[in-house]
């Protein structure tokens, strides 16, 4: 669909003969021209792994403190189906950036002003142009229509980031902090109950390659370490993508405020061109005569004027001198101006 920006847009790149330069892309890889495949093998296998995984550190924590077998398969179970649910939105939450899918974008109202932000930037950027500057001193773009490109952007501008602010006043609010606590409570908990079964069956697999009385207090230390060290590794890289898939979820992703606030920088706000510096004797004779060249055919006094410049020009080659009353340039030149 083609937006009103865009139509002015290509308005005022036809007006002043401006060529937008084409972006460098390189050849979309498999998984790039194929978006599902890529989700569905990307969110499948992440899935599964963290389903199983989820569900091994869990059991091996509870099967410790707990006897029953259907209690603890039924506890398992629960909290990896949990765990799996979140992973998912995660998943969601970071393809979305690189992924083209319907489902994936933001809502369409929120799109719509990250594209009028983008289409606002790209008017600034044509502004800001020797195309733009030319098309001011030579008439093509008047005063008026530069006042109210400035007003069009400013105005739309202000609008966008207070529609920002609202977001992001929704992204801070004291319910999404709650859900960003827990989800990140629950990551917290997943990644140490895994690392510690991971250090755990890793000293009991000892005994099976080098037989030896090992003491129950080993396997305990190491599957600590381990899951000390697989949580602090959650929360240096994904505590800020689980927190932000909070916002993503509820239709105030980070990202999405960026887009809708990002700079747009006006060129010039002064709206009165620049005067062109003063031309030469030379070049203002040459101007008047193209001037009434060009209204000869339909204007007897403009036949008139090109007429005593044929005259002068005639005398001065032959006698080297101007006859009087044309003896300065600029006056000839005021003259035949003020005859049209």
């Amino acid at each position: 669909m083609v937006t009103k920006l865009q139509t002015l847009y290509h308005d005022l790149t036809v007006r002043l003969g401006y060529t937008p330069p084409k972006p460098r892309s390189k050849p979309p890889s498999f998984l790039e021209r194929s978006p599902r495949l890529k989700l569905a093998v990307s969110l499948g296998f992440t899935v599964f792994i963290i389903f199983c995984d989820g569900f091994v550190g869990i059991s091996t924590i509870v099967s410790g403190l707990l006897t029953l077998g259907g209690v603890i398969f039924v506890l398992s179970l629960s909290v990896a189906v949990v765990l799996m649910v979140l992973v998912t939105l995660l998943q969601f939450s970071l393809l979305s950036k690189i992924l083209d899918l319907p489902f994936l974008k933001p809502p369409p109202h929120i799109q719509l002003m990250i594209t009028e932000r983008a289409e606002l930037k790209q008017i600034a950027a044509l502004m800001d142009t020797k195309y733009f500057e030319r098309g001011r001193l030579n008439g093509t773009i008047s005063n008026d229509e530069h006042q109210a490109l400035i007003h069009l952007i400013t105005g739309r501008s202000q609008w966008l980031e207070g529609q920002a602010a609202k977001l992001e006043e929704k992204r801070q609010s004291q319910k999404l902090s709650i859900y960003r606590v827990i989800a990140i409570l629950f990551f917290s908990a997943s990644s140490l109950s895994g690392g510690f079964s991971t250090g755990y069956f890793f000293i009991s697999a000892l005994t099976l390659c080098f037989p030896f009385v090992m003491p129950l207090w080993l396997p305990l230390i190491f599957g600590v370490l381990a899951g000390i060290a697989a949580l602090a590794i959650f929360w240096d890289q994904q505590k800020n993508a689980v927190a932000e898939m909070i916002g993503w979820a509820y239709g105030c992703d980070k990202s999405w405020i960026k887009a809708m606030t990002q700079d747009i920088i006006l060129p010039q706000l002064d709206v009165t061109p620049t005067p062109p510096p003063p031309l030469s004797a030379e070049e203002e004779e040459r101007v008047v005569r193209q001037h009434l060249e060009n209204m000869a055919p339909c204007s007897a006094k403009a036949r008139l004027a090109l007429s005593i410049f044929k005259i002068r020009d005639d005398q001065h080659d032959n006698q080297n001198r101007i006859p009087q009353g044309l003896s300065t340039l600029p006056i000839q030149s005021q003259a035949c101006s003020s005859m049209l």
